[in-house]
């Protein structure tokens, strides 16, 4: 018989390192005595978790006077096992390593319980129950770390968390990066539950632009989780060949075209190589809802693990989520549900949008927030608003040619600004200002 997943180890470690630094110890608050395969590790959890509760400082000796207290100290093996636990893990450097370890074999066990329930259901149970015992094996993931409520003392110890993040990285992008170093010094990074709205006129590159941040994702952060692109526009083939395109420095026209050479042969080659190296998933399903969109989301975290990024083109192909609704209350109603979709899987989502004709009419044609078309609906429900803008689009004679201003114009969190970057159309590849040059992706990302 098999032993369950588990790693005596790595539970040894948290403990220790709770009971050695208190910023360790707070993320107990986190856990549940289930989440240790050893019951004498939960149990030592319970004491360190009814101490935080008691504002007593966890250190060894009062986990020892709680266990004695709660008449466990025997069924943990005594002060001596406890003695033993801090004097063979002296460091915490490898706290969130050795817990990301026991989270995932706490959830491999939980997997094999409901696993064993699905084939006990499919040999001898209902379709009925069979079908519940699917989805609550979907579910596992997303119940893992949901939390309906809080207390507030428990969103403080969240909260002070976060803050202790923030400062150790003292500046640094705490989210999901762009690949766009001026656009990321600005919202620094792409946060977990956070919708990201590009929106513009048609022929000002939002796709290509989505779609450059997805090659910088798919790649950099490809042992993270996927990068997921919900093309209701165009096909999976079509966004591969602007993939092709942007990577190997081949004009997008004449991939589409067959004109090819065998320079071009060697550098699409090249560019496929590194791009079957992204952790990048691409559904292409057309009329999807939004429920269709967090049905898919189940499904695929169920089988890929949580997403590193979500990307939607666009909000208009959307269907709306009954019949007979106003394109205002289909808007209205779409743009909320992907704002819940980013919350309830803790992750960013960027949305592409089109905007009203209401530019065309003006001298100025940089968009501005009162552009969103339909409804206002989607500059509330976003966390970062960004609009695309090439004036040479518009002015032919344009200072700004082969520039793409990339406003960002609401940042709910921090502040707004404008950043502009090389566009290079027959790639359809963006790049920063101050590089002047194309990066090939498979040259370095």
């Amino acid at each position: 018989m098999k032993m369950p997943p588990h790693s005596t180890e790595a539970e040894q470690a948290v403990l220790a390192a709770m009971m050695l630094d208190h910023e360790c110890a707070l993320t107990a608050k986190k856990l549940s005595k289930d989440d240790f395969y050893h019951q004498q590790h939960g149990i030592i959890l319970e004491a360190i978790q009814q101490l935080l509760d008691d504002n007593i400082a966890v250190d060894i000796v009062t986990v020892g006077e709680r266990l004695t207290k709660m008449q466990k100290i025997n069924e943990v093996g005594g002060i001596a096992y406890l003695s033993d636990l801090t004097a063979s893990f002296f460091t915490t450097a490898n706290f969130n390593y050795y817990l990301d370890i026991v989270k995932e074999n706490a959830y491999r066990r939980k997997l094999i319980v409901k696993g064993n329930e699905l084939l006990k259901a499919a040999y001898q149970g209902t379709m009925n129950e069979v079908n519940a015992q699917l989805q609550n094996i979907t579910q596992i993931a997303l119940d893992d770390t949901k939390n309906e409520y809080w207390l507030v003392k428990d969103l403080l110890i969240e909260t002070h968390l976060d803050i202790e993040k923030r400062t150790l990285n003292k500046g640094k992008q705490i989210g999901v990066q762009t690949g766009f170093a001026d656009i990321d010094n600005i919202i620094t990074g792409m946060e977990p539950g956070d919708v990201i709205v590009v929106a513009a006129r048609p022929s000002m590159g939002k796709t290509a632009f989505a779609l450059n941040i997805a090659n910088y994702v798919a790649y950099k952060y490809r042992d993270k989780g996927p990068c997921i692109i919900f093309s209701l526009e165009m096909e999976g083939i079509q966004l591969i060949h602007r993939l092709i395109a942007m990577n190997a420095k081949i004009n997008l026209h004449n991939i589409r075209a067959g004109i090819i050479n065998e320079k071009d042969w060697d550098e699409i080659s090249k560019a496929g190589n590194f791009i079957s190296k992204f952790n990048l998933i691409i559904d292409d399903t057309p009329g999807m809802t939004t429920f269709d969109i967090e049905q898919k989301l189940t499904q695929i975290m169920a089988k890929h693990g949580r997403p590193t990024l979500v990307l939607i083109d666009y909000l208009q192909f959307i269907l709306p989520p009954r019949k007979g609704m106003s394109e205002f209350e289909m808007v209205t109603s779409n743009s909320r549900a992907i704002k819940n979709i980013a919350k309830k899987f803790n992750v960013p989502v960027i949305l592409l949008s089109q905007l009203s004709r209401g530019v065309e009419s003006r001298q100025n044609k940089r968009p501005q927030l009162s552009d969103l078309r339909q409804s206002g609906a989607i500059e509330q429900d976003a966390d970062v608003v960004m609009f695309l803008y090439r004036d040479e689009y518009y002015n032919p004679d344009s200072d700004k040619k082969g520039i793409a201003e990339v406003i960002i114009a609401k940042q709910r969190n921090g502040p707004t600004g404008t950043v502009e970057l090389l566009w290079f159309g027959e790639f359809q590849k963006f790049a920063s200002k101050a590089k002047g040059v194309i990066d090939s992706g498979y040259s370095g990302q």
